[in-house]
């Protein structure tokens, strides 16, 4: 299976008072009411997820995903994190499947 993976944008946003390393759109609703199906995220990429805070949502890219969910560390494996959303269950992530993470720092909604 061949899987293609673009790095250049094919469009650009910008709001003038967010600083942010990406804009991405959403798809899915686990993370209502906090972010809906159709906002866009602008988000910080992150070198490192040593330093996770629960309080805080997260963009996940892994070999077989993408998700915005908040983070939590296992207690017992840390090559586990824990991927929490508003409407589903919690699951794991293992460390070595993430591609990349970014914090979201901002949600955004286009009319």
């Amino acid at each position: 299976m061949l899987i293609e993976q673009n790095e250049k944008p094919k469009s650009w946003i910008k709001f003038p008072e967010v600083t942010v390393d990406a804009w991405f759109p959403v798809i899915g609703c686990s993370m209502e009411p906090k972010i809906h199906a159709g906002d866009v995220i602008g988000a910080a990429r992150m070198d490192s997820w040593e330093r996770i805070d629960p309080d805080k949502i997260y963009f996940i890219i892994t070999q077989y995903d993408r998700m915005i969910k908040y983070l939590q560390t296992d207690e017992f494996d840390p090559e586990i994190l824990w991927a929490v959303s508003t409407n589903h269950p919690r699951f794991k992530i293992y460390v070595g499947d993430i591609v990349k993470i970014y914090h979201v720092v901002c949600v955004r909604k286009l009319v």
